[in-house]
């Protein structure tokens, strides 16, 4: 294997480990938001997807993709990012439901859909190095 494709090949395992983890992080923090906070759902769930984002953002920042670009920069476009991959998840949720797929199959297939979208625009313009300039 070249050493560009299995470098590419690691960037995506770190990808899916930071995305994971990030996942695990959601999930737990709006369990113990609404079963022992006994906070409502909508806002348990917020506060929950923020934590995950600071995970994911830091894990992709500093490990995944080791960004050498602003941190303002690569946070703000991130966030956009996740956010997009939220509305675009939620809408083939609904269209796939809508379609009279069943629940589970529908949750499943959106989920397979957005992280790969993810990954890409993380790499080509969340994370993305800088060009160099080459001088006159």
């Amino acid at each position: 294997m070249k050493p560009s494709v299995l470098a590419e090949f690691w960037r995506i395992v770190q990808f899916g480990i930071v995305g994971v983890s990030a996942t695990t992080t959601h999930i737990l923090v709006a369990l113990v938001l609404i079963r022992h906070a006994g906070m409502l759902p909508l806002i348990a769930n917020t506060l929950a997807y923020l934590s995950a984002f600071w995970i994911s953002f830091a894990g992709n920042y500093l490990w995944t993709f080791k960004a050498n670009t602003p941190v303002w920069d690569s946070m703000a476009r991130f966030f956009f990012i996740s956010g997009m991959a939220f509305i675009i998840n939620t809408l083939l949720l609904g269209v796939l439901l809508w379609g009279g797929m069943q629940p589970q199959w529908a949750a499943l297939s959106a989920a397979v859909v957005v992280p790969p979208v993810s990954y890409l625009a993380s790499r080509y313009w969340a994370f993305r190095r800088p060009h160099r300039q080459v001088p006159d």
